[in-house]
């Protein structure tokens, strides 16, 4: 067990640990039998962490030490969700996707969507999700996400710029467990190496909302994520909490689910749990266009303000987000930094903190 800090001339020996550990117990030893457990993984993982990655471990051996240390990371969180962690069973069975480019050994169910479930895996030992349509009916919706993450991603003038605020696209396949069926579509993405959190879960960690001050980062980012696909003619379609996830530390967002975007068709569908927030015009099916985005995309922020004092000329702004040919995600972004530096001044970096994600 390694789970204690190492003095730096025990480096070797952690690395031999990291790559040799088979259970997340190898690695996190005993935990506590309370609702302290999850901080204390989270405080041995970043000790860890910090010791071993790749950008600041020069050893050759750094980057697969690394990823063997977030793929068990990943399986103690789900171990101790589950009540696993710690009686020898929390190994999770993989399962081997094999495509014409890549080699995936899925381990767990990450999370259920409403057409698809994503599943934690590895591919060429670096952490990936892999993403299933549940039903050959829904193989559309897996394919057009896709095409237009394709299309936003693949112009190398947009990519650097874009790829912060996009699902990192690896590929698409059809997927036949049992050989059985047409197949459903899948779609895979590398997986961040720091914790995401949905505006869902911002929400449930802060149930009186959060500060204005705290959802203007996120409605900035968010205005960005929305520019460059608008940029490209695609509307996402389907802005709701649960598709737009946060980095606290790093005031970073990603913006994933890309099922319902269109260019100009109307959308083809709508997220049941979610069925109030999307516009008028969405139910009248008229063409797609940015507005539709724009008028999600603020109705996500009301929603993490939630009972938060707002100022009038923030509600104001907001009003004027919920309407129909609205001007471009860009300029939005500008109009809001005037305002925001017109209601609290120059812009300061506030920190915003949510805690370890199990």
């Amino acid at each position: 067990m390694i789970g204690s800090k190492h003095q730096p001339n025990q480096g070797d020996a952690v690395l031999d640990d990291l790559l040799a550990a088979k259970r997340p117990e190898d690695l996190f030893g005993d935990l506590p039998e309370n609702g302290a457990a999850p901080a204390r993984l989270r405080t041995r993982y970043v000790e860890l962490a910090a010791q071993v990655h790749p950008d600041r471990n020069t050893d050759p051996r750094a980057t697969q030490a690394f990823q063997n240390l977030q793929r068990l990371y990943e399986v103690a969180k789900k171990a101790l969700r589950n009540g696993h962690y710690g009686k020898g069973n929390a190994v999770v069975d993989e399962i081997t996707i094999t495509t014409k480019r890549r080699t995936y050994k899925v381990h767990e169910l990450g999370w259920q969507g409403d057409i698809a479930n994503v599943y934690r895996a590895t591919s060429d030992h670096k952490p990936v999700l892999v993403k299933i349509a549940r039903s050959e009916r829904d193989n559309d919706l897996i394919a057009n996400e896709a095409k237009m993450l394709k299309a936003i991603l693949g112009d190398k003038d947009f990519f650097d710029n874009a790829q912060p605020y996009l699902p990192c696209f690896i590929e698409t396949f059809g997927y036949r467990p049992g050989k059985k069926g047409k197949g459903r579509q899948a779609i895979t993405f590398f997986q961040p190496e720091y914790d995401l959190f949905s505006l869902s879960d911002v929400r449930r960690a802060y149930p009186d909302g959060v500060h204005p001050k705290d959802m203007a980062w996120m409605l900035r980012r968010l205005f960005m994520a929305m520019a460059f696909a608008h940029a490209k003619g695609i509307v996402h379609g389907a802005i709701t909490p649960d598709h737009v996830l946060i980095q606290p530390e790093l005031h970073g967002l990603v913006l994933i689910d890309w099922t319902a975007a269109t260019e100009k068709e109307p959308i083809k569908i709508v997220s049941p749990k979610w069925k109030s927030i999307y516009p008028d015009w969405v139910f009248a099916k008229e063409s797609a266009t940015p507005s539709t985005d724009i008028f999600m995309a603020i109705e996500c922020m009301k929603y993490v303000i939630g009972d938060q004092y707002v100022p009038d000329q923030m509600s104001a702004f907001f009003t004027g987000c919920q309407i129909k040919n609205l001007p471009p995600s860009w300029d939005l972004k500008d109009e809001f930094d005037q305002l925001l530096e017109q209601l609290w001044g120059r812009r300061r970096f506030r920190p915003f903190h949510m805690g370890s994600r199990i």
